[in-house]
């Protein structure tokens, strides 16, 4: 008996695209033959139980090969991570996993069909709630985004433009993943005034998560908005006499743009450079900011500044008596006050119709991402309210046939108030 991996898929895998391991026998001639697959998950288990799931696939007529692919069982227990537990690093415990797949065959007579498990594995596997669109996926390569050595850099998981405006109220989160201990260790952050001049620089100590023995310390998150204000002294070692906090300080010149990148634990730049423009622009409407889980589960954030509008859908259900009734032994009639068609369950549900500023091609290709999300929020009093979107149709907007443009999105609360109960 013989089982060979044949093809393995990236080691740091987006859960929502297939996951294929390729595998083969040198018994695929024996009677009633098929490959399986026993995938186990580090912390999980499933019904009754059990440690592992098992998948059957038969033979390929062509190649004699089995086809495994595991990425619906991995979904299930992936979610997303949002808000701030601690202010710096954080983990993100529900957004990656990992797993293991061993590979066996089952043959033999209908009668005693054997199975022979576990005769060949791979172990230690990564994978993360990323869903890329088919051409991504065709051409991701986990060494873009997966921080594995000292020296080579990668992108923070988000297609949102850098130098992006942010209001100094704002929060925000940016993303990245490791898979070597140490190769993230520090959060540098450098803050400038409006002639671009250097305030200051800060590094940003991640004590706790950079071990990534520990699996929720593969995907880290950052807080790159005005909660890094809430950065505590102790996290941050302190390099040309800088002071806290790091975006709101009362000193002159105030602080106009900031860059964050990581290092590893020698303080050698792991990851791209990603910046912030501080701006305010004038409304006189309510801000409604959004946050909405991007192509690689991480969650971005845009803000909607212009007119809004909030409407009630309204349902109610009804019933309704017939005209007359008696009102003594000798009168059969009816009042003006009797109320014949009666609601008995009313619910309404709010929508609110929002506008963005003016924004650019980069940011209208990059806004699909908002429109497309499974997981949207929308950021009430320092909390996260989930909503989802109405629209069914998005359009990437060019300045060479529209000019200027701007985005308008209709937002629906998730769950229903009650204003009568039956």
């Amino acid at each position: 008996m013989a089982i060979t991996i044949q093809q393995t898929p990236e080691n740091y895998s987006p859960a929502y695209n297939p996951i294929w391991w390729v595998v083969s026998s040198t018994n695929t001639a024996q009677a009633n033959f098929q490959y399986i697959c026993d995938v186990y998950i580090t912390g999980v288990t499933f019904a009754g139980g059990a440690t592992y799931l098992r998948l059957k696939c038969p033979a390929d007529p062509t190649y004699g090969r089995g086809v495994f692919n595991v990425s619906p069982i991995l979904q299930r227990q992936l979610t997303s991570d949002i808000q701030d537990v601690v202010y710096g690093f954080q983990q993100a415990p529900n957004s990656i996993i990992e797993y293991d797949v061993k590979f066996g065959e089952l043959y033999g007579a209908s009668s005693g069909v054997i199975a022979y498990p576990s005769l060949t594995n791979s172990t230690g596997r990564t994978a993360f709630n990323g869903s890329l669109n088919t051409i991504e996926f065709k051409d991701y390569d986990s060494d873009d985004y997966v921080a594995n050595t000292f020296s080579t850099q990668i992108n923070f998981l988000t297609n949102m433009p850098s130098s992006g405006t942010i209001r100094t109220d704002e929060n925000a989160w940016i993303y990245a993943m490791s898979q070597t201990s140490g190769a993230i260790k520090f959060a540098h952050v450098v803050t400038y005034d409006s002639t671009n001049t250097l305030i200051y620089s800060y590094y940003v100590i991640n004590h706790q998560y950079f071990n990534t023995a520990t699996i929720a310390n593969r995907m880290l998150r950052f807080t790159s908005g005005y909660n890094m204000d809430d950065i505590v002294a102790g996290n941050i070692t302190n390099q040309s006499g800088t002071a806290l906090p790091i975006l709101s300080r009362p000193e002159s010149p105030p602080v106009a743009r900031y860059e964050i990148y990581f290092t590893d634990s020698s303080h050698n730049r792991i990851t791209e450079s990603y910046y912030f423009k501080i701006d305010n622009p004038c409304t006189n409407h309510t801000v409604y900011r959004l946050h909405f889980k991007n192509k690689f589960g991480a969650f971005d954030s845009f803000s909607f500044i212009r007119a809004s509008q909030i409407s009630s859908d309204i349902k109610r259900d009804k019933y309704e008596k017939v005209l007359g009734e008696f009102k003594s032994g000798s009168s059969y009639t009816y009042n003006i006050k009797d109320r014949f068609e009666t609601s008995f369950h009313s619910t309404y549900k709010h929508t609110i119709k929002l506008n963005s500023d003016w924004i650019n091609e980069n940011q209208s290709v990059w806004l699909e991402e908002l429109m497309t999300s499974p997981e949207i929020y929308l950021e009430e009093e320092s909390d996260c309210v989930p909503v989802n979107i109405i629209e069914t149709k998005y359009t990437q907007r060019q300045h060479k046939t529209d000019k200027i443009f701007n985005l308008e999105v209709n937002i629906e609360r998730t769950f229903n108030n009650i204003r009568q109960g039956a």
